[in-house]
């Protein structure tokens, strides 16, 4: 799954503008601090959607593996 944190805390994290008869789907995410998804159609979003607190093995030189005891190392959410 991907991982969105601090992402569109203005309001939007997502936007698709897709058609109805493009299989796009955006599933088993975390949104951590962020906006919301905004598609055209509503059948996007599939799964379940987590609002976990990462945590990186070096933010500041940008390795953003998620650190082994995080629970989105746990549900292979994000980068491994």
């Amino acid at each position: 799954g991907c991982n969105f944190s601090n992402s569109g805390r203005g309001g939007v994290s997502v936007r698709l503008d897709e058609a109805t008869f493009e299989k796009v789907k955006i599933r088993n995410c975390n949104f951590w601090n962020s906006g919301r998804i905004l598609t055209m159609t509503n059948k996007v979003v599939e799964g379940e959607m987590s609002n976990i607190k990462p945590e990186y093995m070096d933010a500041a030189k940008f390795d953003y593996r998620s650190i082994k005891s995080n629970q989105l190392y746990i549900k292979k959410i994000g980068v491994r």
